[in-house]
């Protein structure tokens, strides 16, 4: 209640006057600052299998999401999908999203307002998530957020595997001779 209801006025040079309790404070619209185009974005949630993964203990999130920088998941673990939220308070109606899976997509995914990002079936392999917003159409030059993806492979496909393939191999070799 600083201000006075109905208590403002436009001056000729465009200042500004707000009658308030203690009398009145004059400013000029035109030598603000605009506010810097924040389009900081962050990861919200993660789920596999359509079900968000909470963070913490026995789960593959030792934190929640959007302070992880590493998830690790298992080979079956192949339907997930990411959420995300961009951080802008000035014009939160415009706010557009893309996002690429390092290592799988060939390019940015362009998506408008859609927030969410949904991979099946990826090859076991390193992968890095990223997603960026803006709300400026003409400025996707920002830093993205992202985080490390490890699909793991199945036993049958470690080195370890190979190394006993290779010794029941010659294993089987000395035996036929």
């Amino acid at each position: 209640r600083q201000f006075n209801y109905k208590s403002g006025y436009k001056s000729a040079n465009g200042k500004l006057l707000m009658g308030g309790v203690k009398g009145f404070n004059m400013f000029d619209p035109v030598a603000l600052d605009a506010p810097a185009n924040n389009n900081n974005v962050l990861i919200t949630a993660f789920y596999l299998y359509n079900k968000e993964v909470p963070g913490g203990h026995k789960s593959v999130l030792n934190r929640a999401v959007n302070y992880t920088n590493k998830i690790t998941l298992s080979h079956d673990q192949s339907v997930f999908s990411f959420e995300f939220a961009g951080i802008n308070f000035s014009n939160p109606d415009k706010v557009r999203y893309a996002y690429k899976m390092e290592g799988f997509d060939t390019g940015w995914n362009y998506i408008g307002e859609e927030r969410k990002a949904a991979y099946t079936n990826l090859s076991p392999g390193r992968y890095t998530f990223l997603v960026k917003a803006t709300a400026d159409e003409n400025n996707w030059h920002v830093t993205p957020a992202c985080v490390t993806l490890i699909i793991q492979p199945p036993f049958y496909q470690t080195i370890w595997a190979y190394i006993i393939y290779v010794l029941l191999l010659a294993l089987l070799v000395y035996a036929c001779a």
